[in-house]
């Protein structure tokens, strides 16, 4: 058979539209996903892996974020089974998705666990109005243990501290007020340092404070208290509590002003 120019030109034509309804089924048939893995573009026919961004933070007890929202903080809740609760609800003894959405306007959420052993609350605080994280407190419960144990639980949580965030300092009256480990900024220096005990402070990025109570006769210590905080959230959950406090008092003033 002798093929001429035109012949060939016809032929070239069919195998291309032969290959481009190939190529136009097969992508019917089998949906192509064009992904990025480990920095290179690669082509699959299965969905790309989900990648769940959280807002920047610095790890810190748990494994929780500071910086993220209450929505994802109950996210992680439910998908690690933990016993979340609102601050207002006493006691939940399992992840429970009712109970954890059932006060919306709590801004403080808490759990039980153990940490060196000992029975321990965590409480997570959001800010007011944004709804981050911005300070986790970690109670540990050592009031059943002996003198000798508690001295040894002790030195065991400072050297661990130590390890990963360097040597600490000693945090005065009014870092201790800034931080929010206080029950009031008008207590005095020594009722501070009797009762509650001074503060160790580590600061492992800049904004960034992870603190420990502590006595100079720290086995006497019942309780040891952990804190995570987010300094410059904290100071955004102050301003944004005042602006609440003012709106609503502002609110309570219009409603009954015709009654002053």
């Amino acid at each position: 058979m002798i093929y001429t120019a035109h012949t060939k030109k016809e032929i070239a034509f069919i195998l291309i539209l032969l290959f481009s309804l190939y190529i136009f089924t097969t992508n019917a048939l089998a949906k192509v996903y064009t992904c990025k893995e480990d920095g290179y573009v690669i082509y699959q026919d299965t969905p790309c892996k989900r990648v769940i961004k959280t807002n920047k933070g610095t790890a810190a007890f748990d494994n929780w974020t500071l910086g993220i929202s209450i929505k994802e903080m109950k996210n992680q809740a439910r998908a690690k089974k933990m016993p979340m609760r609102p601050i207002s609800i006493a006691y939940v003894s399992g992840y429970n998705k009712k109970i954890i959405n059932s006060k919306p306007k709590d801004r403080t959420y808490a759990y039980n666990t153990k940490l060196l052993g000992k029975s321990t609350q965590v409480k997570l605080y959001f800010t007011e109005t944004s709804k981050k994280l911005y300070r986790i407190e970690a109670t540990v419960h050592a009031v059943t243990a002996k003198l000798e144990e508690r001295k040894l639980l002790y030195e065991k949580l400072y050297t661990q501290l130590c390890e990963k965030y360097g040597e600490p300092k000693k945090a005065d009256t009014e870092q201790v007020r800034n931080l929010g480990n206080t029950p009031s900024g008008i207590i005095s220096k020594q009722f501070g340092r009797t009762f509650i005990g001074q503060l160790f402070v580590w600061s492992p990025k800049p904004n960034n404070a992870v603190t420990l109570n502590y006595k100079k006769r720290y086995e006497s210590l019942t309780f040891y208290k952990l804190n995570y905080t987010d300094m410059k959230l904290s100071e955004q959950n102050k301003r944004e509590t005042t602006r609440v406090i003012q709106s609503q008092t502002n609110k309570a003033i219009q409603l009954d002003s015709n009654r002053l």
